[in-house]
């Protein structure tokens, strides 16, 4: 567990060690000598180490590239100083749970000391998840000890670290992103260390962190494609939450409207327990439905660039109201005008339409800062029409919402992905619950061009969510997709075209010879790749869900590594594990 210094080359790398060999030892001249022991770092201890070891194992990747992921969570600098501090106490002044939500946390509790299972909370979009989380987490405070409270996105963790801080106190309550500062890390990491009841707001990353006393996990919309990790270390922030929770003996909540189709498999099989919320808090808030055909507005004169003149109507008619607004445009290039098109913004479009109105953007390319400067103006009334992306789907509590509107719906039922229906169905149902949370009548407006979409014929005609997952499920089992399988994706990348095709072409053939009788697709070409990685290609395998999956994904592992050495071909080739 402590940290150490070698020298490689005439470089100073620093490692943890993993082990220590005993026996006699005989010098040998390709082994290094530790250079000195890191004293000022506190040793890792086993629970991380452990963790690290099981995603090398799951992710098929070198214990280093694990080390390199949790070294930012763990080893900013010397641990700071700190005032000091007073003694804390757990006071808590949570509002008393509803009738359906005392008897879900009832339900939770009791599935907690029946076993180490992780426990799903499907609630419905404003039954108030988070309520039961806090009351979860009060129990646990407590008692002494910690809670990490994952989020998916950091702009929604921000309206919900105020709501946590005044629950809890601002000694306890800690958030660990990306935006806190050095100093504010070795804080949180000094704390946790000390063993001080603490609950932790993070990103994925937290996981990493040094917990001594932990006892609850929440993984808030754990279906968030946000929680995979699309570079470095390929690990879905759940996936590891759940390992934690095991090494830790924690329990686990796992909650969401939508759940994966992966851990609903895992309820079906009796790998997790699953608890419903199937109540509104406001129980007289209520949200209708309205899909408008885009294809057959135009051909009546119907649209004004990106709205429809229904769509438009309602928009005049909240506004005058004095509610708010929220418009999610999904596709790419939504804020800057094409100049070769000279077609307008969304944001142009808007303020055309509604010029007296209060109007602002958001999407992932704003800084997070800014971000959440937009978020709080929204929340407090001072804007009036919230444009966005996905982002805008996301967990937010706003209280003056009465029309929530879905552009161009057909660019995300349309993608050429297997989790295209899935994905599609979670952002649309979370989309809808922005609108009317509290005590009010509202409205969900999806223009698309394909409405005898499978998915958005459902949800007109009223089929219940448990049908619609199930049909998907089904799909997913006929073609022997995740969770009926597990993929495994290849990512070659090389600048050089013609040698990327043929150690391509070469590697699938060492696959395929290796691991006779597995589905093998590609390589191709992938939409999904960013554009640092278009020149790269993907072999997919899958493989069966049956005794030989451990011993296939070692033996894959083997493959790719024989080849790197035996084409002198390394550092063009990555194994993502559970690609999305």
């Amino acid at each position: 567990g402590s940290l150490v210094a070698v020298n490689f080359s005439g470089r100073e790398y620093v490692g943890v060690v993993s082990k220590v060999h005993g026996g006699e030892y005989s010098p040998d001249p390709l082994v290094k000598p530790i250079e000195r022991v890191e004293a000022e770092f506190p040793s890792i201890t086993d629970e991380e180490l452990l963790l690290w070891r099981q995603l090398s194992d799951y992710y098929l990747c070198p214990i280093g590239l694990v080390f390199r992921a949790a070294e930012k969570s763990l080893f900013e600098t010397k641990t700071s100083r700190r005032k000091k501090e007073s003694a804390e106490a757990v006071e808590i002044s949570l509002p008393p749970l509803s009738e359906a939500q005392q008897k879900a946390t009832e339900e939770i509790r009791g599935q907690f000391k029946l076993s180490s299972r992780p426990v799903l909370l499907k609630g419905v979009t404003a039954s108030g998840k988070t309520h039961i989380y806090m009351e979860l987490a009060k129990e646990v405070l407590e008692q002494g000890k910690s809670v990490l409270y994952l989020a998916s996105e950091l702009a929604y963790s921000s309206q919900l670290h105020t709501r946590l801080e005044e629950a809890f106190g601002k000694e306890i309550v800690q958030a660990f992103n990306s935006l806190s500062t050095p100093a504010k890390r070795r804080d949180v990491i000094k704390r946790l260390r000390e063993g001080k009841p603490t609950l932790v707001l993070g990103s994925k990353s937290a996981v990493f962190l040094p917990y001594r006393n932990l006892a609850l996990i929440i993984v808030d919309e754990e279906n968030d494609d946000s929680y995979k990790s699309r570079q470095g270390l390929y690990y879905n922030g759940r996936d590891a939450a759940i390992f934690l929770a095991q090494i830790h003996k924690a329990n686990i909540v796992l909650g969401t409207a939508t759940p994966s189709l992966e851990t609903l498999y895992n309820v079906q099989k009796g790998k997790f327990s699953q608890v419903c919320l199937n109540e509104k808090f406001y129980q007289d808030s209520h949200t209708e439905l309205e899909i408008i055909d885009t294809e057959a507005e135009w051909s009546k004169f119907g649209m004004h660039g990106s709205y429809s003149r229904k769509l438009a109507t309602h928009i005049t008619k909240t506004l005058s109201s004095g509610s708010q607004a929220i418009i999610l445009r999904t596709w790419k290039n939504t804020r800057k005008a094409t100049e070769t098109t000279g077609a307008k913004t969304l944001e142009e479009e808007t303020r055309e339409l509604w010029p007296e109105a209060r109007i602002a953007w958001i999407d992932n390319s704003l800084s997070d800062g800014a971000i959440q400067e937009i978020i709080s103006k929204f929340a407090a009334g001072e804007i009036d029409i919230l444009l966005g992306n996905r982002i805008i789907s996301k967990g937010f509590d706003f209280s003056n919402v009465t029309l929530v509107a879905l552009l161009g719906a057909d660019s995300i039922t349309g993608r050429e992905d297997f989790r295209c229906d899935e994905q599609a169905f979670a952002t649309i149902i979370h989309l809808w619950g922005r609108c009317a949370r509290h005590s009010e009548k509202g409205l969900f407006v999806i223009q698309t061009k394909t409405s005898a979409h499978p998915v958005l014929q459902a949800l007109e005609e009223d089929a219940s969510v448990n049908d619609i997952e199930r049909h998907l499920l089904e799909e997913r089992l006929e073609f022997a997709y995740p969770p009926y399988t597990r993929l495994v994706d290849i990512k070659i990348k090389d600048k050089d075209g013609l040698r990327l095709d043929a150690m391509g072409n070469l590697l699938r053939q060492d696959i395929a010879l290796g691991l006779k009788g597995i589905k093998i697709i590609g390589p191709y070409t992938s939409a999904s790749l960013s554009a640092d990685e278009k020149s790269a290609k993907i072999i997919r395998i899958f493989l069966p869900k049956d005794r030989t999956l451990g011993q296939n994904k070692i033996f894959l592992a083997k493959i790719v590594k024989d080849f790197e050495s035996l084409r002198k071909y390394v550092n063009h080739i990555t194994i993502d594990v559970d690609p999305l």
